[in-house]
């Protein structure tokens, strides 16, 4: 066969058809972006929501063992770090007086933790999870060298039994947090991702059920 025959143009693609390819793989690339970044979102959120069950869990656990009231406490609007805001929680023990001239104490039975970064506490239901009264109030929180006043936390507690200290809301609801894509914006919430009604469509709420302490898992 002569060499010569051979076109070198069947050798390999032309310059268009690589462009036109090159477009095509494009076009798929931002089609499925949407999806791989929801994808992305309902993992932090799934990340978020299962640190808070481990935490209530651990604070019903605590108060059990150590026979002692124990408080999920939620940084919920400090003016300091307002990054933190509905972001940031630790557990703390009621701790008995040292004498019988003393007072009980507060102290901590957990570090920091905060929900991974785009996930936050939806502030808008916080109302209907007051927190209740103390007879001993928290005291002044500390994180990474910032002080945090009590007035800026939320919290709930559990009791020894493993119920919640008045467990009775004022709007006859169970405490419960609502886990959103989404940041905070002064006092309030910009969420990310598709909403109905005003309400995200992804969301994970924890509901306590105050009487057993028991933990609730909802998601749309």
């Amino acid at each position: 066969m002569n060499k010569r025959s051979l076109s070198t143009g069947t050798l390999g693609f032309s310059l268009l058809e690589l462009l036109i390819i090159t477009a095509i793989m494009a076009i798929l690339a931002l089609t499925a972006l949407p999806a791989i970044v929801g994808m992305s979102s309902s993992g932090q959120l799934t990340s978020a929501g299962n640190l808070i069950v481990g935490l209530a869990n651990q604070a019903r656990q605590n108060a059990i063992t150590d026979d002692t009231m124990t408080a999920l406490v939620r940084v919920s609007s400090s003016s300091s770090q307002p990054q933190l805001n509905n972001r940031l929680f630790i557990l703390m023990e009621l701790t008995p007086a040292a004498s019988a001239t003393g007072s009980p104490t507060w102290t901590p039975v957990s570090k920091w933790e905060i929900l991974p970064p785009g996930t936050v506490v939806d502030p808008s239901v916080m109302n209907q999870s007051p927190s209740p009264t103390l007879a001993t109030p928290l005291p002044s929180l500390n994180y990474k060298g910032t002080a945090i006043s009590s007035s800026d936390c939320a919290y709930q507690v559990f009791l020894p039994s493993g119920g919640l200290l008045s467990p009775v809301a004022s709007v006859n609801t169970p405490p419960f947090l609502r886990l959103v894509t989404g940041a905070m914006n002064g006092s309030n919430i910009t969420y990310t991702g598709n909403k109905s009604a005003g309400i995200p469509s992804n969301y994970y709420e924890v509901t306590i059920n105050p009487y057993t302490g028991m933990l609730k898992v909802t998601r749309p």
